[in-house]
């Protein structure tokens, strides 16, 4: 739990915590268009390796990139780190 961090520092994990879900949803939609990596980036205004990162990362090993499968498995990895 976050019981430990001050009310601040709560805020901020649950806005990056916004950001993520919201930045997913978005990789999710351009890459089911078919949009390429370096497209993607461009338009997130982010890093064609961020993206690649994210992709490789939390993605299922068989089947197109899902933003749920991805948010939790970033919370897993999250967990298992702290």
């Amino acid at each position: 739990g976050y019981a430990h961090l001050s009310q601040d520092e709560r805020y901020q994990i649950q806005c990056y915590t916004e950001a993520a879900l919201a930045e997913r949803y978005q990789i999710h939609c351009y890459k089911r268009g078919g949009f390429s990596l370096r497209t993607v980036a461009d338009e997130l205004g982010r890093s064609p390796s961020t993206i690649s990162r994210e992709l490789r990362r939390n993605a299922p090993e068989q089947g197109a990139y899902e933003r749920k499968h991805a948010q939790r498995q970033s919370v897993i990895r999250r967990r298992v780190a702290s």
